[in-house]
């Protein structure tokens, strides 16, 4: 990802020097992370936290970069963006919560703000009782529709998700300006046969 001009948070050069960024920042208050969450260390695995904010902080960056799009770009884009941070939403709870059984106080700090899945819903989502419980608050934000599966999996959920990018991304590229997110939205070679 190239920096955005008019970008609230400058992007660092190197993944190291954004692994250096997140570990000098405290958190921000009621935004979720840049840094992990206060006492994060203690009620989460090191490895957990660190890739879940580099992702959070990824994701954020994406919806940042939206503002630096002209308005049909951004009009064209932001669905797909959308997607891919509701995703990674519906993915903190399928593997943070119903995989790992990891804590609603804990994962509710990574929401990143500017989606569909707020951080009411992200918060449900982690109450909900069972995995298609929790599904089904996703359901047009993250997923097409429900799965009926009895045994339902983050695996699936995860393809779900992807799957539903997928069509958002051959809509755009069919009905979209040609713009950037044409440009975006473009498949490899093959790849939609």
């Amino acid at each position: 990802m190239r920096p955005v001009k008019n970008s609230a948070r400058p992007w660092p050069a190197s993944l190291e020097d954004l692994a250096a960024s997140i570990a000098a920042q405290p958190a921000e208050e009621g935004a979720g992370p840049r840094a992990s969450p206060a006492g994060a260390s203690a009620r989460l695995p090191r490895s957990f936290a660190l890739e879940t904010t580099l992702d959070r902080r990824y994701f954020q960056g994406l919806l940042d970069a939206l503002d630096g799009l002209d308005r049909v770009d951004q009009d064209e884009i932001r669905p797909l963006v959308q997607q891919e941070v509701d995703h990674f939403h519906l993915m903190l709870v399928a593997r943070g919560r119903f995989l790992h059984g990891l804590e609603t106080a804990a994962l509710l700090p990574f929401h990143a703000g500017g989606t569909g899945i707020t951080r009411e819903i992200l918060r449900q989502m982690l109450s909900a009782s069972d995995l298609a419980g929790a599904a089904a608050r996703a359901v047009g934000l993250a997923l097409d529709a429900a799965p009926s599966v009895e045994q339902l999996e983050a695996m699936i959920l995860d393809a779900l998700a992807w799957r539903r990018f997928l069509r958002l991304a051959r809509r755009i590229f069919r009905e979209c300006s040609m713009g950037f997110a044409g440009w975006w939205a473009t498949p490899p070679s093959g790849a939609w046969r």
